[in-house]
């Protein structure tokens, strides 16, 4: 009996191997592979087929690498498709400050026809700073598209920007580098850039540098508050100098009556007091003439605040008539002061001829804010071209449209906005 079982397993064995070495290998599998080999398995004797070494390409970049950041490449086997991936060095570029005033340039795409360059740094000397969107570069190679501009001693950040909304990401200042070559737009558009390097041609034009600005001086300001405020705040905003929301908390001069006193800067160009719990003045553009404020909460609970000068612990009313100049001001210039976006004055009448984008998202108002038109404020609006963006406009249709405020130097100033006929 064990002899017959014995030949039975040598013939069951013989047949299994005649049927391994007559399979044709017509059912095969997709492609399969390691780190190293591709080959095919076969459906119906499970054998490893055309087994080989991959035959991959040269490496493809499939993120860039940049300034701190880490890139990715790949190379893909040109038989199966299998792939390899492989970390980029994060890009180690020595950057700090301007130790004296030094020319940077920028290589920008060849639609920007206009190029700007916004610097700061903690220690850029104050009649040096600039205000957004920055100051005028110079186009030293054309073919390239290259500008420079000669930044202060204390320079320590960049931003290149084309005055019309498009802008880099915040960018180091490169202290071995003199070049910024703009490579592609992050998530939120803003422009990344290599740190390279630009060597000035013999003939290349004299660049534009930083303009010496007036030093920043400081005036004293006081105001008087409701009874009811507990605390006083005072944010501004101007050009280099501002104050981060809420602002800062200011200490009485004469608890009994309210009057509070605070240093203002000769570069602020708007103003806000307010009590943190909820009630603050509209936006104050300061004035030579208006030394003080006295802030009052009328009936319907809005605050109302009065010019005044104050000397002597006295507050006088002082009537002061503050020309406005107003701006379409939104995401197509950076929300900024432009004159391509001012309205032009015929008389009692402010109008500009605008090109808006769909999408685009804008106010019509003047520096400090204090007039302001968003959608609310316009009169007979098109809501077919416009719509309500968190009291924005934001433009629907894109065209060619005529912005027009009527009595803009008056309270009773009005706004409409029309397609160009």
């Amino acid at each position: 009996m064990k002899k017959l079982l014995s030949v039975l397993v040598v013939v069951c064995a013989l047949f299994l191997f005649a049927c391994q070495a007559t399979c044709a290998h017509e059912n095969l599998g997709a492609w399969e592979g390691d780190e190293n080999n591709h080959w095919h398995l076969c459906k119906d004797c499970n054998e490893e087929v055309g087994k080989e070494a991959h035959t991959f390409g040269e490496w493809e970049v499939v993120t860039n690498a940049a300034v701190g950041q880490e890139g990715l490449q790949k190379k893909v086997c040109s038989v199966c498709s299998y792939y390899v991936t492989e970390v980029i060095p994060a890009i180690v570029v020595a950057t700090g400050e301007a130790a004296e005033e030094v020319a940077v340039y920028v290589k920008v795409p060849a639609e920007w026809t206009e190029v700007m360059c916004y610097y700061w740094g903690d220690n850029v000397d104050g009649s040096h700073k600039v205000g957004w969107p920055g100051a005028a570069m110079t186009q030293v190679d054309a073919e390239n598209n290259v500008w420079g501009f000669i930044v202060p001693a204390g320079t320590a950040n960049v931003i290149f920007n084309n005055n019309a909304g498009t802008q880099t990401i915040d960018l180091a200042f490169g202290t071995e580098t003199n070049l910024y070559a703009l490579q592609e737009a992050n998530a939120e558009g803003k422009w990344t850039a290599e740190y390279t390097s630009h060597t000035p041609a013999a003939d290349e034009p004299e660049l534009n540098k930083y303009a010496i600005s007036s030093p920043e001086t400081f005036r004293d300001i006081y105001v008087k508050v409701p009874a009811e405020w507990t605390a006083v705040y005072f944010h501004f905003w101007g050009a280099g100098v501002g104050t981060e929301w809420p602002g800062d908390s200011l200490t009485a001069i004469d608890a009994e009556n309210g009057v509070y006193s605070v240093k203002l800067s000769s570069k602020a160009t708007g103003v806000i007091f307010h009590n943190n719990a909820g009630q603050q003045t509209a936006n104050i553009e300061p004035n030579e003439a208006v030394n003080a404020y006295v802030i009052t909460i009328a009936e319907d609970n809005s605050v109302k605040c009065e010019n005044n000068t104050y000397a002597d612990g006295v507050f006088t009313p002082v009537e002061v008539k503050v020309e406005v100049v107003l701006f379409v001001k939104g995401s197509m210039n950076s929300w900024s002061d432009n004159d391509d976006y001012k309205l032009a004055v015929n008389g009692t009448t402010a109008t500009i001829e605008i090109a808006l984008a769909e999408n685009d998202e804008f106010k019509v108002a003047n520096s400090s804010w204090s007039v302001q038109f968003g959608f609310a404020g316009l009169t007979d609006v098109n809501e077919a071209c416009f719509a309500d963006k968190d009291g924005n406009i934001l433009c629907l249709a894109a065209g060619t449209y005529v912005i027009t405020v009527e009595n803009y130097n008056e309270d009773s100033r009005t706004c409409t906005i029309v397609p160009k006929a």
